[in-house]
């Protein structure tokens, strides 16, 4: 019963700090009020030293969020897109006080097409301190990172828990505090694609639970551009998943689900009547079938998806596949995964930048997502059937023990 009441105060605070992003965020589009914009983020702060301070449990997960809060706010922002981009969008938020200022095209090498969620909490977060500098308003990119961390605690035991927060660390390592935003666009989208499996495959569904995803997949399609394709695939996660379920068919809750798109597009709209477009797709396709047909492409492709953490992780969840081998779960996220990075090849295929240059700066950051898409379900997977696999690994012990004495016998028996 205590555990219980424990998981809904979780989803309670998530929900309180979800919903303070998303109406920081709104507020900016309906009308600017700096007094509405520092309660919003009073609020969210209020949650965070509650969860903080006032719970004695989970005091890893809070060094951690302490820890990486000092190291963000020592080290200034020398990363390009973190600096020139994000930043910079947070400090003409700051400046104008409106999201609509984006609408002239000023500075289109910052990309004035992106969603704007992440740079909107940033300079709310210099309203609420009463000043702009290049190092605080980062608080708002790790801070929207702490739903999701605190959203963790209800899934997993707790020395578990701290493996996965240690693993998280590991995965996503600098991107938590270099201004970047590819860290939390692996956050959101490998968390939510383990939350709809555990909604709608594993029959743990809560109406409580369901307004975090609705709140989280609202959220990941405003951090970036990739998080709009993210979300499209998450939608056909949940259509399969409820496909798949052959006890409780939820396909209303998909349509629900469809409305945490809206923002979104209306965006999208302001951009389009605006004439502001994607500058990958300037072009069309005509540098796309002259590189599709290119050798030195496939060698391109293939120097860059030489790295460490995505090949670990590949490759322990291929392995889980062949011990879980009618194991949906694994199947339906080696898929998506894989087909998400198969998107992120063709638009640099289409790209009118050079595509060794383009796959150079950014193919290490977006591997990042489909790595750890990878961790968080193979890991829920271990979790969810660690007594099967302690079993399985005795069985295992006791056929060696038993063919090592085999192998012994014809010596016992000369002797």
């Amino acid at each position: 019963m205590s555990k219980l009441k424990s998981n809904n105060l979780i989803e309670y605070l998530v929900i309180i700090l979800s919903s303070c992003i998303l109406l920081n965020y709104f507020f900016y589009f309906l009308f600017f009020n700096i007094y509405l914009i520092k309660f919003i983020i009073f609020i969210f702060f209020t949650s965070l030293f509650y969860f903080m301070f006032i719970r004695p449990e989970n005091f890893y997960l809070k060094l951690t969020i302490v820890f990486l809060s000092l190291l963000l706010l020592g080290n200034p922002t020398d990363a390009w897109d973190g600096w020139a981009v994000w930043l910079f969008k947070a400090k003409r938020i700051y400046t104008d006080q409106s999201i609509y200022v984006f609408l002239d095209n000023y500075a289109p090498f910052s990309n004035n097409d992106h969603p704007l969620i992440v740079p909107a909490f940033c300079s709310s977060i210099a309203f609420f301190f009463g000043k702009y500098n290049e190092i605080f308003p980062k608080l708002g990119i790790f801070f929207l990172s702490v739903p999701i961390l605190v959203y963790s605690i209800n899934f997993f035991k707790q020395k578990w828990h701290f493996f996965f927060i240690c693993a998280s660390l590991y995965i996503i390592a600098n991107f938590f505090i270099n201004a970047y935003l590819d860290g939390l666009i692996a956050l959101y989208f490998s968390f939510i694609f383990f939350l709809v499996f555990n909604i709608f495959l594993d029959n743990k569904f809560t109406s409580l639970k369901f307004f975090n995803l609705f709140l989280f997949v609202t959220i990941l399609s405003l951090i970036k551009n990739e998080g709009i394709v993210l979300v499209f695939l998450i939608l056909m996660q949940v259509f399969l998943s409820i496909h798949f379920n052959k006890e409780n068919k939820k396909y209303e809750f998909l349509f629900y689900l469809c409305f945490s798109i809206v923002p979104i597009f209306f965006w999208k709209f302001l951009l389009y009547k605006n004439n502001i477009s994607n500058f990958h797709f300037n072009k069309g396709f005509d540098l796309f079938y002259d590189r599709l047909i290119n050798l030195g492409t496939y060698k391109i492709i293939f120097y860059y998806f030489i790295n460490f953490k995505f090949l670990l992780f590949f490759s322990i969840i291929i392995f889980i596949s062949f011990i879980f081998k009618n194991n949906k779960k694994i199947k339906l996220s080696l898929f998506f995964g894989l087909f998400y990075l198969l998107i992120v090849l063709i638009v640099n295929l289409i790209s009118p930048m050079d595509f060794y240059w383009g796959l150079s700066a950014s193919f290490k950051r977006i591997l990042i997502t489909p790595t750890y898409l990878f961790f968080v379900i193979s890991f829920y997977e271990i979790y969810l059937n660690r007594k099967k696999l302690l079993q399985l690994a005795y069985r295992l012990q006791i056929k060696k023990l038993h063919l090592s004495s085999k192998r012994r016998s014809p010596r016992d028996t000369k002797a």
